[in-house]
């Protein structure tokens, strides 16, 4: 009979002290998240979607909302790298607007997606972007959201039409310097990032290629 209670005794001393380490690392990372302690600082947030987090608050989804669309600009997720968060915040789109409302940019062309609640404006040959506004376009299920872009002629000299680089704006100075500056999410790679067209209508200098951050 006393065996039977030391048995009993013994069942009950592990359980009390069965190890709860996966639960504690759980709630570990959800406090992290909660407390708003990221390696990045808060990651930007997204209309009509949320995120989920992970790796400790230094890796971030994107996720939409019921009835809205993903579109992505290279992915829906996003990593602390840097200090800094890597890409660019994706768009969720819903229909409800009228094409006829749509936002134009004039000297460009659009692509449609997400059932055309995105419209995505690329300037003509000839023209680039301008600083500020928006070149995407989306509907949030009522109207349409974003300031749109505009498209500017081209930069031109003796040299001829000043080289187009993805990804990235043109500024002339007053010396006739152009220099590139890459967009948010952008870094520049293989040059300096300036140009200038010299007494015998030569470019010197090379403005580089901004490439995605990741």
């Amino acid at each position: 009979m006393a065996l039977c209670w030391l048995l009993v005794i013994c069942g009950a001393l592990c359980l009390s002290t069965r190890p709860l380490s996966a639960t504690a690392q759980r709630v570990e990372q959800t406090d992290s998240e909660e407390d708003g302690r990221f390696p990045c600082g808060q990651p930007p947030s997204i209309e009509n979607g949320s995120y989920e987090t992970y790796n400790h608050g230094a890796s971030i989804a994107y996720l939409c909302d019921d009835g809205f669309m993903m579109y992505t600009f290279g992915g829906r997720k996003r990593h602390c790298q840097d200090g800094r968060w890597s890409g660019s915040t994706p768009i969720c789109s819903a229909g409800g607007c009228s094409e006829e409302d749509a936002p134009t940019v004039e000297n460009s062309s659009v692509q449609r997606f997400n059932g055309g609640t995105v419209r995505f404006h690329r300037c003509n040959a000839g023209f680039e972007r301008q600083w500020g506004g928006s070149m995407v376009i989306y509907c949030d299920g009522a109207r349409w959201r974003n300031e749109p872009g505009r498209c500017v002629g081209a930069f031109s000299s003796p040299c001829g039409q000043a080289p187009h680089v993805e990804n990235a704006r043109r500024t002339k100075h007053s010396n006739g310097l152009i220099t590139y500056t890459c967009e948010p999410g952008y870094r520049r790679r293989l040059g300096g990032g300036s140009i200038l067209c010299s007494a015998d209508e030569q470019w010197i200098g090379s403005p580089g290629v901004c490439t995605r951050l990741f």
